[in-house]
């Protein structure tokens, strides 16, 4: 049960420092989004239609990677928040086994 602890652990790690990286593309990605935004705002604003028409397949294309990467780290997020889940019980499972164990009399 103790090496199931230290597994779980090891893939906490590593899910969580791949979580960060992701967040990390994202915020990335997401300021690119915002300044594509403001690019088709302007275009469209200066009446520059064709320029603004040929723009907004790459930004759609854009938001549909960047949704793309948060349904990932959603998921990412959800295995930690269980393997979290399995680590708690599986302490508590290890705690009830170390007191079982215990030979001293228990104290009220």
């Amino acid at each position: 049960r103790n090496s199931q602890s230290i597994k779980i652990k090891t893939q906490l790690d590593r899910i969580k420092r791949d979580i960060q990286a992701k967040e990390t593309s994202l915020r990335t990605e997401y300021q690119t989004i915002i300044n594509l935004s403001s690019e088709l705002s302007s275009l469209r604003n200066s009446g520059q239609f064709t320029e603004y028409n040929s723009r907004v397949p790459i930004y759609n294309q854009k938001v549909s990677e960047y949704n793309a990467q948060v349904r990932v780290v959603q998921d990412d997020v959800d295995l930690y928040n269980s393997l979290v889940s399995k680590l708690e019980s599986l302490q508590i499972e290890i705690k009830d086994l170390y007191q079982k164990l215990d030979s001293r009399p228990q104290t009220l």
